[in-house]
């Protein structure tokens, strides 16, 4: 792969890397098209997409309930909720709808369909419509009008993000003369009053803005017209709380088109996004993108989400939530061992001990190939989980729980 250079840009290359997390998708019984994803709590988590689609979890993105699922035209953009059954989603065609029972119900609050939120408390709300951005500070019920987009072009606000209660950004685009133009605003005193930034005004629409903390930010976008080629990306970095900010190119393989649609930080260096039905990951601040691994090929994802460092989920198509697992493979020669599973052989049910540290944690098999096989939700308190095994094949199997991990066969 060639790698090109540009005065004053630096610029970062795709690859494909021979090991890589692993994300595993799950089909979650609709087929409509999912866009946006949020979790309240560790277990608790809610999915939005096409006609007017919402599905909840309630074991951490293992299995998921479809609470409404309609044939209309309209559909969800985006969902927020402050606790595990009080939230707002936004509806195409009836704007801003609250719900205070996991769901079940909903009332609308505001007639203004949005494309991005966040809470910065349970109280005070930030969200970006078709060039507006509205706040509210009684937790949903009412909400107000604080900025207005320049008015240069048809534009959206794709996504924002707050460093701490008082400075945050919000990020989008504009079409104007069939060119995506992008636009930065940012606000100093909790979303009152925004200005936009002089940096963010490129070729290129912006989808996405992270603050893993209060120096270090990062805003991406694709499209980026560079020479009159549109194959590429764009990254923006701080790392003095917004001061200053440098200008990158995420350039694709060569013959390859790329469309970043979502992206996301998680902590200084280590980022990841979604083009082009890939997802892909940096962990040298954009310098280089690893192609991740996922169990099905199908899989098209749209949106990005991270609920902490190790909770990271996308949405597609076709109703799939991928979910991201630690993928490395427990070696046959366990270390670290905790006291032996029973039965072992096991058939049918088998209690696997580990070190729960008195916090619950995931649970997770592997087969003799190392293949991620079942997860369960595992009670730290127990310092055991008692799992069933019917329906595996006979074999070495091995699990993982807390850093501490055992194997047992199934016969």
């Amino acid at each position: 792969m060639k790698r090109f250079f540009f005065p004053l840009l630096l610029i970062f290359l795709f690859h494909t890397a021979a090991r890589a997390e692993k994300w595993i998708v799950t089909k979650t019984g609709t087929n409509k098209r999912l866009v946006n994803i949020h979790f309240p709590t560790k277990n608790v988590g809610y999915a939005v997409g096409m006609n007017e689609t919402l599905l909840k979890t309630t074991d951490g993105g293992i299995t998921w309930e479809v609470i409404s699922d309609s044939k209309g035209n309209f559909r969800y953009e985006t969902v927020w909720f402050t606790d595990e059954n009080t939230g707002i989603i936004s509806d195409s065609y009836n704007g801003v709808l609250k719900t205070t029972d996991g769901g079940k119900t909903w009332t609308k609050k505001n007639n203004t369909p949005f494309y991005s939120v966040v809470f910065i408390n349970n109280k005070t709300g930030i969200i970006g419509a078709q060039g507006d951005i509205y706040k509210t500070t009684d937790g949903g019920e009412t909400w107000v009008k604080k900025t207005l987009m320049p008015d240069r072009g048809y534009g959206y606000i794709n996504s924002i993000c707050f460093a701490d209660a008082f400075t945050g950004y919000a990020v989008g685009e504009y079409y104007d003369s069939g060119v995506y133009r992008g636009s930065v605003l940012k606000t100093t005193d909790g979303g009152e009053t925004w200005t936009e930034q002089e940096f963010g005004k490129v070729d290129a629409y912006l989808c996405s803005v992270s603050f893993p903390d209060k120096l270090n930010g990062y805003i991406v976008g694709g499209q980026y017209y560079l020479n009159g080629d549109d194959k590429k990306g764009i990254l923006f970095k701080t790392t003095d709380g917004g001061k200053t900010w440098s200008k990158s190119i995420i350039q694709t393989e060569e013959g390859v088109y790329h469309q970043i649609l979502s992206a996301a930080f998680i902590e200084k260096g280590t980022g990841y996004l979604t083009s082009s039905g890939y997802i892909y990951k940096t962990s040298d601040d954009g310098i280089t993108w690893e192609q991740q691994v996922y169990d099905d090929r199908s899989f098209d994802p749209t949106i990005l989400y991270f609920r902490d460092k190790s909770s990271g989920f996308s949405v597609g198509y076709d109703g799939k939530i991928a979910r991201l697992v630690d993928d490395t493979p427990i070696d046959d020669a366990v270390t670290d061992a905790v006291p032996a599973a029973f039965p072992n052989p096991a058939r049918g049910m088998v209690t696997l001990p580990f070190d729960g540290n008195g916090a619950d944690a995931m649970l997770r098999i592997f087969n003799a190939g190392g293949r991620l096989v079942k997860e369960v939700n595992a009670d730290g308190g127990l310092k055991s989980a008692t799992v069933d095994v019917t329906g595996f094949e006979p074999g070495l199997y091995f699990y993982s729980c807390n850093g501490k991990s055992g194997k047992f066969f199934v016969e």
